[in-house]
């Protein structure tokens, strides 16, 4: 790569950085250390990605039939960003790797539907789920229609999901905390904080 890239041995550059003989010469040295920097940054970042997915996680599937079924009960179409993307999220979660996915789109692309999805598949194999928003207004958002699917569903009954956001009262903060750890709560939707 050094040779590919034309660039000057570590010795040189270091020499050149501190006593440069020419504005050239110091430009080099500069592009030098500033590959290395980057090239060992990103070797970190492999070495960590490899040891990230060597880990095993559970293996999550839930009937295909009724998946099915409660899509084709949405009082809309999924588009075909939306099936590709759930079932690339349902490959994950019978993978038995960690899954690492960021779900992207516009406001109103269908996001939510698509994490509800997720989160029932995982639910329905007894596992618990989290939904995270940034700001207390949005995880409420979240909260009503999530629940509202989940219940039209019957995935979940009201007892079983918890809003947790910081305008909560700290008692029932601690009956949701309570509920998460016996394992009553299936689904919390919240705030990152």
């Amino acid at each position: 790569i050094i040779k590919n890239e034309q660039l000057c041995s570590l010795h040189q550059a270091i020499q050149s950085i501190h006593f440069p003989k020419t504005q050239q010469d110091l430009e080099k040295a500069k592009e030098r250390i500033s590959f290395d920097e980057i090239f060992f940054m990103q070797l970190g970042v492999i070495r960590q990605k490899k040891v990230w997915q060597s880990n095993t996680a559970s293996k999550y599937q839930m009937d295909q039939s009724q998946l099915e079924k409660e899509i084709n009960h949405l009082p809309f179409h999924l588009t075909s960003s939306q099936k590709k993307a759930l079932a690339e999220i349902q490959a994950d979660l019978r993978s038995g790797k960690q899954m690492n996915r960021l779900l992207q789109g516009d406001v109103g692309a269908g996001k939510t539907v698509i994490a509800r999805f997720a989160m029932e598949i995982v639910m329905r194999c007894g596992k618990q789920a989290a939904f995270l928003a940034p700001t207390a207004i949005l995880a409420q958002q979240h909260f009503t229609t999530i629940s509202s699917m989940l219940f039209n569903d019957k995935v979940l009954s009201e007892n079983e999901i918890a809003l947790l956001i910081g305008d909560i009262p700290e008692k029932q903060k601690e009956d949701i905390r309570q509920g998460l750890a016996s394992g009553m709560i299936k689904l919390v939707i919240g705030t990152h904080a």
